[in-house]
């Protein structure tokens, strides 16, 4: 975590220098955002980008992600159809368009963003890990696993697919396989990380309910940049009506950081 204050002071330094940059000013945006939870400090920084490169289909793609995070996806919206007419094949502004119809649970939506990621990216370990994830969401468990699998063998320096298999094995009723993939997680990531976060989806699919609201809380204080999905995160979904995570999300919305 300290690399990510310490980038925070080189985009500072450098906005001194050049106070107009705007890709400076959409990263200390998101900077702020995804890491001290202040979303109040960062929109001023996308909309002072948005301003300043109103043609750049990267800051255009970078604040309509953020809006989705923020919950506002009718703008996020604005921002993301504006970013694919300003350069239809921008990887990432149809990544987030992906993102923006999975937070507004429209999944045939979904799986069509999905399809025009595969038609470009092909068999890429990120666009198998959305589409696993996908198929977890909508209740097709036995194909999250076959794809998370294929995650893992792809890619076994990234935990989304042990996570995801935990997640699918645990869905399908199967303890022990998602025993075994969570010590290997822990295991394999013992020397670099393991986010609380991840482990709280994994906990929701094992039904333990006290795991699954006490590790977010964990991601927060150590400022782990997955915090700020939770508002629009589907699996969060039977914790909604529990004060504890009603306040969890508060929280996220108020500027400053945890701990």
């Amino acid at each position: 975590m300290p690399w990510i204050d310490y980038a925070g002071e080189a985009l500072q330094r450098s906005l001194v220098l050049e106070p107009d940059h705007p890709e400076a000013l959409i990263l200390l945006g998101s900077l702020r955002h995804r890491y001290d939870f202040d979303w109040a400090a960062a929109l001023p920084c996308f909309q002072r980008a948005l301003s300043l490169a109103p043609h750049s289909a990267f800051v255009h793609t970078a604040f309509g992600f953020h809006l989705i995070l923020a919950g506002e996806t009718d703008a996020a919206e604005i921002e993301l159809t504006t970013a694919r007419r300003l350069d239809l094949h921008y990887l990432n502004s149809r990544w987030h368009m992906t993102y923006l119809r999975l937070a507004q649970r429209s999944w045939p939506a979904v799986r069509a963003e999905l399809a025009g990621l595969l038609d470009l990216m092909g068999e890429d370990f990120r666009v198998l890990g959305l589409a696993a994830t996908i198929d977890l969401y909508t209740g097709q468990y036995r194909e999250a696993l076959t794809r998370f699998e294929a995650v893992e063998a792809a890619a076994p320096q990234h935990p989304i697919g042990l996570v995801g298999i935990a997640q699918a094995s645990l869905r399908l009723g199967d303890t022990e396989a998602a025993d075994q993939a969570v010590a290997t997680l822990h295991s394999r990531f013992a020397e670099s990380y393991v986010s609380p976060y991840q482990l709280a989806l994994i906990e929701i699919c094992r039904g333990d309910a006290a795991a699954a609201l006490r590790l977010p809380e964990e991601a927060a204080i150590l400022r782990d940049s997955n915090v700020i999905f939770a508002p629009s995160e589907p699996s969060f979904a039977p914790l909604q009506a529990e004060p504890r995570f009603a306040n969890l999300l508060a929280r996220h919305r108020r500027k400053g950081r945890w701990g």
